[in-house]
């Protein structure tokens, strides 16, 4: 077949291409027709339209092509020659070949592309060059040769002066640049010109800033053999430069399309973390790891297994392990043994394919001394569904169902098993049925060492599923069973050693999935997400938000917990250690709720998943890091960033009116806030939209007027910005509630307080006040409080005593997340309390028995 391939100049060429070529092989054998004396950082691109994709080099042209023939549009794309990698950007190539490849590169990103934002004077010195080579040397009064203008200038030069004569400032140019040159001194100085601008050698992506910052969230990343540049997507101006030795990670989101940046603590100036989303994911990681390997960090998934040589001595005693765990299970009585007379057999006997000197397969003599009754086929994989459990148990329905979707998983059963609509249901089915069985638990983990022991093609997809499914199970709970426990680690161990299979490397993961799990007792089976990241040997990814607008992917085991993760955040973003009081909260739809620490992470992204489902509501993992608890000794005030986040979720409280403002105080507030973000800059009334928008309630934004701003920013005049912020800050909290969380409730219970009431949880108490007033209509203390009970959607508090005590009953659908945030505090005034009394002589232990919820089990709360 014979395909054409396209260069930037407009030229094509012809190269047979068999249906076995890839396009390594097709771009060496265009390279030995064109002259071209090396291929070095030279790739094939797939281009459809305006888009442009790279071909990997094992990719095989004739699939592309039928993609096209077989596309619902029929369109047809090209094939297309680039240079991809530039790793000495400004050294000039010997070869006359490539150095022709070069400009017309160089034109295509300069004038077509516009990927450089030269000005106008340099864009029109370019031009004459570029005429010189296109068109020869310069003839007076012949304005016609320059009609077609963009081909010389950018659109983006153009449309500014559209009126315009650019023929005869090409022409011009033309005369005074490119007149008396030869074509390929031209195209040296065109070439040598272009090198000095800091972009030539980037390829540009478009990506979407995932959050919030000073610049346009639409933008361009230029990945360059030194690093990585953040530019304004129209202007090409440079924002951000950063080396590749900068950076502690490039980090792919599995299951989106995002690629997460993190800078080191001493090379991040304005932050440390930068999310983006892009369609050219897989582009952006391919060149970032051409360019530097050593972050590649998503290529080593699951390939950290160790490397070393191991002796035929080694394998043979990594198998008599294997070998002792199963002696030591059919001795214990744990196996069923396997009835041989019906039909011949109970299981498939399979067959490896063994390497020569190989030390799989069992020994005939070990076989026949230790299993008697235990076959081979018995460990080994098969392909047919079992017709009895391995383990003894009583019921034989759920084993057979079990293998049975183990094997429907694999795709070698289509129909049995569990009833599932798709991969993820059938995975939750058996894991579901695992966690409330512990027998079957035991069975699920020998069917899978079963499945996954000798399988004839270990890079198989079969004996991939089957990998996967261990992964899950083992993210999730462990045998209950010790002897198979033993039996799990020793087929693990056994397998990691072929690192360079997919069952090394999925096996490896299963340790590390082992490794972390320790006691941990899941009470549901795993999320879709959840299934997702672990069967292509990931951690789940969650994106985490802060009250600046600012957001970080972050990945964790499912085997954590929330308070783990908190820690986490507190460690990636640089937070000091001794810095207490926060927590993550999480969205079901609009509402946000906090994240009790002790929760683990993958129950709670199945339950949020599977409550949005049946309530048709968009879930996402995503989380806000806040301040939970505000007292000592929570709050460090030798912590800047502890400050910068309380200051603006403060700011964000003041938005969603939850800190009362009145007019006077909501234009001292707004002026301070734009000399913290503008400084001494001369504005006018007008210019006040944005802040107002950003920090002021919506009932109050249209009232501000804009003489009254501008009046107070003026008497600002050389005030810092941190010093504006700090006014800000001290402002808000001359409120005593600042610290408050407060929730909005209705109550009908007592005729002495309104029906719909704020509820404020403090280190005070809890006080009720009136909707957006300051002033507190009852305030119930900790120590009084002897008993709070929350519901679905009602809260009771009992004060005094429990029986004849004074009750408040709140309607409220946030009431598991007061009585958790009043747990909390709890918790907190112990603390603070014991570690007073401890640090006075002659504490008496025995003294100050009081029966408030202080020196009381907290009650179980609704999760």
């Amino acid at each position: 077949m014979v395909c054409r391939i396209k260069f930037l100049d407009d030229m094509t060429k012809a190269v047979d291409v068999q249906s076995y070529d890839c396009a390594e092989t097709v771009l060496k054998s265009l390279a030995e027709k064109i002259g071209l004396q090396s291929t070095d950082g030279w790739a094939l691109y797939e281009r459809v339209g305006i888009q442009e994709r790279f071909m990997k080099s094992r990719e095989y042209l004739v699939d592309i092509i039928s993609k096209w023939e077989s596309g619902q549009q029929k369109s047809h794309g090209e094939f297309l020659v680039k240079k991809r990698l530039f790793r000495h950007p400004k050294d000039m190539p010997q070869d006359p070949v490539e150095y022709s490849l070069l400009y017309a590169q160089a034109v295509h990103s300069a004038v077509t592309l516009d990927e450089f934002g030269v000005n106008n004077t340099t864009a029109i010195q370019l031009a004459g060059l570029q005429a010189q080579v296109l068109l020869g040397e310069y003839e007076e009064r012949k304005p016609e040769r320059y009609a077609f203008v963009t081909c010389y200038l950018p659109q983006r030069i153009i449309q500014a002066s559209p009126k315009h004569d650019w023929s005869h400032e090409l022409a011009e140019a033309h005369r005074e640049y490119g007149s008396g040159k030869p074509s390929l001194v031209a195209k040296v100085w065109y070439l040598t010109c272009v090198k000095q601008f800091p972009l030539y050698g980037s390829t540009l992506f478009p990506v979407l800033y995932k959050g919030s910052w000073g610049h346009n969230s639409a933008l361009c990343l230029a990945v360059h053999v030194e690093g990585v540049m953040f530019l304004d997507k129209d202007s090409k101006e440079i924002w951000y430069t950063y080396r590749y030795e900068d950076f502690a990670s490039i980090m792919l989101v599995p299951g989106e399309e995002s690629i997460n940046f993190e800078l080191k603590s001493e090379a991040a100036d304005i932050q440390k973390s930068f999310t983006f989303v892009t369609a050219d994911k897989e582009d952006v990681s391919a060149l970032i790891a051409s360019y530097s390997p050593a972050h590649a960090s998503w290529l080593r998934i699951g390939r950290n297994v160790s490397r070393k040589f191991l002796r035929t001595k080694d394998k043979e005693r990594l198998q008599e392990d294997v070998i002792k765990c199963r002696q030591a299970l059919v001795e214990s009585g744990i196996l069923r043994k396997p009835n041989y007379a019906e039909g011949g057999s109970t299981f498939m006997s399979t067959l490896r394919k063994f390497k020569k000197g190989g030390t799989t397969k069992l020994k005939d003599e070990d076989e026949a001394k230790i299993f008697k009754a235990y076959r081979a086929d018995y460990w080994s994989f098969s392909k047919v569904p079992i017709h009895a459990s391995l383990s003894v148990m009583q019921d034989e329905t759920l084993p057979h169902k079990l293998f049975s979707s183990i094997l429907a998983y694999s795709g070698l059963l289509k129909s049995g098993g569990f009833s599932a609509a798709d991969d993820t249901e059938l995975i939750q089915s058996m894991v579901r049925e695992c966690l409330e069985n512990e027998e079957l638990r035991n069975e699920f983990f020998l069917q899978l060492i079963k499945q996954t022991t000798d399988h004839p093609e270990p890079n198989n997809k079969v004996n991939v599923a089957s990998w996967q499914l261990m992964a899950i199970a083992s993210s999730v709970f462990t045998p209950p069973d010790k002897l198979i426990t033993s039996y799990l680690q020793a087929h693990l161990r056994k397998c990691v050693t072929d690192h360079a299979t997919e069952e090394g490397q999925h096996a490896y993961f299963c340790q590390k999935c082992l490794g972390r799990i320790g006691d941990l007792k899941r009470k549901w089976p795993p999320s879709s997400r959840e299934i997702t990241a672990t069967t292509q040997k990931h951690k789940v990814s969650a994106s985490v938000h802060f009250a600046s607008g600012l957001s970080q992917t972050f990945e964790f085991s499912s085997a954590a917990n929330f308070g783990d993760i908190t820690e986490l955040v507190k460690e990636k973003i640089g937070m000091d250690s001794k810095t207490k009081g926060y927590c993550l909260y999480g969205y079901l739809g609009t509402q946000e709720h906090s994240l009790p620490n002790t929760e683990n992470t993958g129950d709670n992204l199945y339950r949020c998943e599977k409550l949005a489902k049946a309530n048709k509501l968009p879930f996402e993992a995503k989380y806000n890091f806040k301040k939970h608890i505000f007292m000592q000794p929570f709050i460090n005030t030798d912590d800047p960033l502890d400050e910068e986040l309380v200051y603006q979720q403060l700011l964000g409280n003041l938005k969603d009116g939850l800190i009362p403002i009145n007019y006077q105080e909501a234009v001292q507030v707004c002026a301070r806030l734009a000399q913290a973000e503008w400084g001494d800059v001369f504005v006018d009334k007008k210019s006040f939209g944005p802040i107002v928008e950003k920090a002021m309630p919506a009932g109050l934004r249209s009232k501000l007027k804009g003489e009254d701003l501008l009046v107070e920013h003026k008497t600002l005049f050389r005030v810092e910005a941190e010093s504006a912020k700090h006014q800000i800050l001290c402002f808000l909290q001359r409120w005593p509630l600042w610290c408050a969380t407060i929730f909005e409730v209705k109550q009908t219970y007592s005729s002495n307080l309104p029906k719909t009431l704020w509820l404020a949880v403090s280190a005070a108490g809890i006080h009720l006040l009136k909707p957006a007033h300051k002033e507190s209509l009852h305030v119930l203390t900790y120590d009084e409080i002897v008993n709070y009970s929350p519901s679905n959607k009602q809260l009771l508090i009992v004060v005094g005593d429990v029986a004849k005590g004074q009750k408040f009953i709140f309607n409220t659908l946030q009431a598991s997340q007061i009585a958790h945030l009043i747990k909390d505090y709890c918790a907190a005034i112990r603390m603070s309390r014991k570690r007073q009394r401890e640090e006075k002589k002659g504490f008496n232990a025995r003294s100050n028995k009081a029966k408030s919820i202080l020196f009381k089990q907290a009650p179980l709360l609704v999760t």
